[in-house]
């Protein structure tokens, strides 16, 4: 538009208008707003079904601790370490190595959890020594562990040698996360 056409434009709009004039400029507005939102092309909206058949992929109720949802069903989250205490005949030595306890006194063991998973946790304390297992909470989840303990804490599976012997505890305990996993 041209200098001159819009300073026109702004003086008329400027001065003092009748009734009638005004309403004929707000009806004039009122149809080139709506025409042009008629012609300005509208967003995809998802069809009905795409919605619904989202939904219905989401884990209900909501899935636990040390898991994650997988095509509608609560499963085990992904290991943090690659390897979990497989409990040879005979009686294996200590769990693969997964990082160090705070302090640097000692190191982490990867271990296989109730949800099928592996996790690095603390295998001995703050000072070195091994953590006695029998002083842990037992457990069935560890979503269990994490509403009686504390966050970051994993229940581990109890796990048997091939040839059936108890590799471990009798029963599934909560361990405390790695400090420094690596």
């Amino acid at each position: 538009m041209e200098t001159t056409r819009f300073d026109h434009l702004v003086a008329t709009l400027g001065q003092p208008q009748t009734r009638r004039g005004a309403l004929a400029l707000l009806g004039a507005s009122l149809l080139g707003g709506a025409s042009a939102a008629a012609a300005a092309p509208r967003a995809k909206q998802p069809a009905q079904h795409a919605v619904a058949k989202a939904k219905g992929t989401r884990c209900k109720p909501k899935c636990g601790f040390n898991q994650a949802c997988r095509k509608g069903r609560c499963v085990a989250a992904p290991s943090v370490c690659p390897v979990a205490f497989d409990c040879p005949d005979p009686f294996g030595g200590p769990a693969p190595v997964c990082g160090k306890v705070a302090g640097d006194n000692g190191d982490c063991g990867c271990i296989l959890t109730t949800e099928g998973n592996n996790a690095c946790v603390n295998q001995t304390d703050g000072n070195g020594d091994f953590i006695d297992a029998s002083t842990l909470r037992t457990c069935s989840s560890s979503q269990e562990c994490r509403d009686t303990v504390g966050f970051h804490f994993y229940c581990a599976a109890v796990t048997r040698s091939p040839s059936g012997k108890l590799c471990g505890s009798a029963v599934s305990r909560c361990w405390p996360e790695c400090d420094n996993p690596s």
